[in-house]
């Protein structure tokens, strides 16, 4: 059930959730870039719908979420498998996706997966950008950054099937680390120190966010355990 807005619905957020193991998800094999090499200016679509966001430095506002079709990085908790697939969801163009994004109430776009920067994102971001709409990414960071963003979010998967490709960083307005263990906080405090250089500059100027760069963590399934965790090591690095 979601909130009704005019003739949209704003979703809230999910229930019950079936993890990699329990959907029988697959991680697609090879890292061939990109996924649209065929038609770039199209895409496989898993859904488009209005809600709050409720992670990271955006936390709160309202976005249009387009959920890119396809992923090969393989996290064991993902809460999305079912946009693993190459073959699921819609085939739609770019101007296809901004228009069915621009019926809808909030005026920002959040493109995500899946893992969207599979796909070259150049043709969709012109389509949001002519339609007046703020583009959002939020990516794994194991794959090039394409189009033009007004916020970057890239959230390491250390445990996928494919390293991070070290300069999308330096396109990144936010970090966003997901926590479940100890081992996670571990994990992030030394990629903190391994990438310090580039995480203490400046970020890139986007209109409203000239800012230094958001460091974000999230708790795995907004347990107890890792919430608890999440707010321990955001007591170490009040920064």
């Amino acid at each position: 059930a979601g909130a009704s807005r005019g003739n949209s619905r704003v979703i809230p957020s999910a229930g019950r959730v079936l993890t990699p193991v329990q959907y029988g998800a697959v991680a697609p094999g090879g890292a061939w870039w990109p996924l649209n090499n065929g038609d770039r200016g199209s895409y496989q679509v898993n859904r488009i719908y209005p809600t709050i966001q409720g992670e990271g430095a955006q936390a709160g506002r309202a976005m249009t979420i387009v959920r890119l079709q396809g992923c090969p990085v393989g996290c064991v908790w993902c809460d999305t498998p079912e946009s693993w697939s190459v073959w699921g969801g819609r085939y739609l163009t770019a101007d296809q996706v901004a228009d069915e994004m621009a019926a809808l109430p909030p005026r920002w776009a959040l493109v995500t997966g899946g893992e969207p920067a599979w796909h070259d994102l150049q043709s969709l971001t012109e389509a949001l950008h002519m339609r007046g709409i703020r583009r959002a990414l939020e990516t794994s960071g194991t794959f090039p950054i394409t189009g033009a963003w007004d916020w970057v979010c890239v959230s390491p998967k250390p445990a996928g099937l494919h390293p991070l490709v070290s300069d999308v960083l330096k396109y990144a307005d936010e970090i966003k680390w997901v926590v479940g263990r100890e081992r996670d906080v571990a994990g992030l405090e030394a990629f903190l120190e391994e990438h310090k250089s580039v995480l203490s500059s400046r970020s890139l100027n986007r209109g409203p966010f000239h800012r230094h760069r958001v460091v974000s963590v999230q708790p795995v399934s907004a347990s107890p355990r890792a919430t608890r965790l999440c707010v321990e090591v955001l007591m170490r690095h009040p920064d």
